[in-house]
């Protein structure tokens, strides 16, 4: 009850979201969805060309074979060529058109949300802050990101943004590159904000439930100045491992307040939390999260209000990591 409380006093009304739905993008939408008419109308097109070019296949097939069996084979193998080109055309123009759509509302829909936040939608948070952090001790090789927010939020200094984590396969050999698959490490929120801290040195905590989890991780070079610290919280010590520069900087971090906090967001993204605090700061991973879900299809055009509405509580989701951490003047 008292956590949706918070929600609601920070939250925007229905009232708030419809108007600004109204004023953002009602004035805009007629160009939008002239587009995607555009669309549509190029797929007819691309149809047609498609249809003409298959006949001539199949006028070229009877001139040209004998066989009834290989007339069919090429008619039908030409077939599935023009579809899927045809096909792929028409995606391309859909994803071409959900990018203009992101570039529009996003930034509309961040500074609706607060306008101190700065909003960049191909910059990521840093690779050296993730590394740093020392949240994840596997080598890895490839690192990308989006939807890079920065500023003040509720009296949190932050940037944050959605960052992906590979270890991609390197071999020179075309058959194994083809058959060896990228390994995913991380996908998901990183987040990086002020935080008091009395101490200098470094406390990572990590998730032990993640089914690939293994102990001999905590043996990683990356934890080599590291020292594993047990802490009396039963529940605590069951889904977390606490690794810290000092035992003391640890313990004076680890309040039984600040473990409820983590095991808050623990119970609202499972085992997918993993938390380094450090010189001041936080950083905060949260795997699976996304500060924004591109993977809608908004190309009909009826997007606007549920997407919109969804696309809302995705960045809100974000920000309630500091609530729950306790980081805002109105948590703490």
């Amino acid at each position: 009850m008292i956590k949706q409380g918070i929600l609601r006093y920070f939250m925007k009304s229905i009232d708030e979201l419809t108007a600004f739905y109204v004023d953002a993008f009602t004035e805009g939408k007629g160009d939008l969805v002239k587009q995607s008419e555009l669309i549509g109308n190029t797929l007819y097109q691309s149809v047609q060309k498609g249809l003409l070019v298959w006949l001539a296949a199949i006028i070229i097939a009877a001139l040209v074979f004998s066989s009834s069996t290989w007339i069919l084979f090429f008619i039908l193998a030409s077939a599935a060529v023009i579809g899927w080109l045809v096909n792929d055309q028409y995606k391309q123009a859909k994803q071409a058109f959900n990018e203009r759509c992101y570039a529009e509302i996003f930034p509309k829909l961040v500074q609706f949300v607060d306008g101190n936040l700065h909003y960049a939608p191909a910059r990521v948070v840093s690779q050296h802050v993730f590394t740093d952090a020392k949240l994840i001790p596997l080598p890895f090789n490839a690192y990308s990101g989006q939807d890079y927010l920065s500023g003040e939020y509720d009296g949190v200094h932050f940037e944050a943004s959605t960052v992906t984590v590979k270890h991609q396969n390197e071999s020179s050999n075309p058959l194994i590159k083809c058959l060896a698959q990228d390994k995913e490490l991380f996908s998901g929120v990183l987040i990086r904000a002020e935080f008091e801290l009395a101490s200098k040195g470094q406390v990572v905590i990590l998730p032990k439930n993640k089914p690939d989890f293994d102990p001999e991780y905590l043996g990683a070079k990356c934890y080599s100045r590291l020292e594993r610290c047990p802490v009396k919280f039963a529940e605590f010590e069951r889904s977390f491992v606490v690794l810290a520069s000092d035992s003391m900087l640890a313990k004076s971090l680890l309040s039984e307040r600040f473990m409820l906090r983590i095991l808050s967001l623990q119970q609202k993204f499972g085992n997918n939390v993993y938390i380094t605090v450090a010189d001041g700061h936080v950083t905060i991973a949260v795997n699976g999260l996304h500060i924004f879900d591109r993977s809608r299809n908004i190309y009909f055009d009826n997007f606007y209000a549920d997407d919109v509405m969804s696309w809302y509580g995705d960045l809100m989701r974000v920000f309630t990591v500091f609530y729950d951490l306790g980081l805002t003047s109105r948590a703490s």
